[in-house]
């Protein structure tokens, strides 16, 4: 309806197959905006540009995370395909981290943080896992699922059991909310229930600087939280998933060497009590990583860098008149639209991300005004936003 009727300039994607809208609307420019940097040699963003050449050839502007994704590019491509319009900008998710004010880093609660991964047992749209098992591959996943929650119940149990600690639980964004409730009358005692939280606040980072610790199979959560300097348990092999997660892609065995890895929910307990234990320490693969693949080091905001060339691009793009539907009367579609699909299944708000449905924190502002600090914003880019 939006790109229909609005016929805005630019479309952003940030999947590497959305960029195909190209083919149904040409005269708009589509930013590719990729939303997972960490990509291994067997599905990295040039072999997959290489495997598919509609890909490239419908993006107008590729925005990368780290300076290896375009290396890859550079090294791979045949000198006839342009890598002229693939940009690093570094990784979007890092700016909460770099740009949180600090007394949030600060806010420490008596609390530990378990990161769910059950998308399959708890889908956001509340289809069965029987929705899930139509190959061999998710039928696997679904397994691993199961056993990496089981892991984190045990593992809960103990902590309110043998400690007092409070347990916070942050759900998957595949996942649904609603089911935790009834989830956590099951899972637990009913004396351990004011001591439960699941959380539902928008912004990850802020809730993983809260606690003493992330409790989580292997996941890409760990990087924001060795960045933060929250020790991260990594209960792979409480769950035996250890080789699965290992072999996922290229990155995660690193991702475990790096955690700590209790082997018995008894050591689990002994390791929460250990404060010397309980320490980040600077990994070299790890950093290696970051500056490769998300370009940790760079000062400078990464949706600002993206902003910034993306301005750049359409200023240069021709542009073609053509009658746009009032945003006002798209808006208002899109309104109806969303509370449509509400009345269907109410747990669509889950999937969808409407303007005004989720709270935005208060501290968005200053984090705003950090970036200016370090990098100010033009005022084209104010006007445009």
């Amino acid at each position: 309806m939006a790109v229909r009727f609005w016929k805005p300039d630019a479309i952003v994607v940030n999947t590497l197959s959305d960029v195909m809208i190209k083919e149904k609307y040409p005269d708009i420019t589509v930013i590719f905006f990729s939303g997972e940097g960490f990509h291994g040699p067997n599905d990295s963003h040039a072999k997959i540009w290489l495997e598919k050449p509609e890909y490239y050839e419908n993006m107008d502007l590729g925005l990368v995370w780290g300076p290896k994704v375009k290396e890859e590019c550079v090294e791979r491509f045949s000198e006839d395909i342009d890598v002229s319009k693939i940009h690093v900008v570094g990784n979007p998710k890092l700016d909460l981290i770099k740009f949180l004010p600090q007394r949030l880093k600060r806010n420490k609660k008596n609390s530990v943080g378990f990161i769910g991964r059950f998308p399959k047992l708890n889908d956001h749209l509340n289809r069965s896992t029987m929705y899930f098992l139509s190959t061999d591959f998710q039928v696997e996943e679904a397994i691993i699922q199961c056993k990496s929650a089981n892991a984190m119940i045990r593992a809960a149990n103990k902590i309110l059991e043998e400690t007092d600690l409070n347990v916070s639980i942050r759900p998957h964004p595949h996942e649904q909310i609603e089911s935790y409730p009834e989830n956590i009358s099951v899972w637990f005692d009913k004396k351990y229930h004011d001591r439960i939280d699941i959380d539902d606040s928008l912004f990850l980072p802020t809730w993983i600087a809260e606690q003493k610790a992330i409790l989580s199979p292997t996941s890409t959560s760990f990087l924001e939280a060795y960045m933060l300097g929250v020790p991260v348990i990594n209960l792979d092999y409480l769950s035996d998933i250890v080789a699965f997660n290992q072999n996922y892609i290229s990155f995660t065995k690193e991702w475990q060497e790096a955690a700590l890895m209790p082997k018995t929910y008894d050591d689990l307990i002994v390791l929460l009590a250990d404060e010397n234990a309980l320490q980040v320490k600077t990994d070299r693969a790890i950093e290696k990583q970051l500056e490769e693949f998300s370009n940790k080091d760079m000062a400078s905001s990464a949706c600002l860098n993206a902003a910034i060339c993306i301005m750049d691009t359409l200023k240069q793009a021709s542009q073609k008149t053509a009658y746009h539907v009032p945003y006002r009367i798209v808006d208002l579609w899109d309104e109806i639209s969303f509370r449509r699909n509400m009345r269907w299944n109410d747990r669509h708000h889950n999937f969808c991300y409407r303007r005004g449905y989720h709270k935005i924190p208060d501290y968005v502002d200053e984090i705003v005004d950090s970036i200016e600090r370090v990098q100010p914003i033009s005022a084209s880019l104010k006007k445009a936003a």
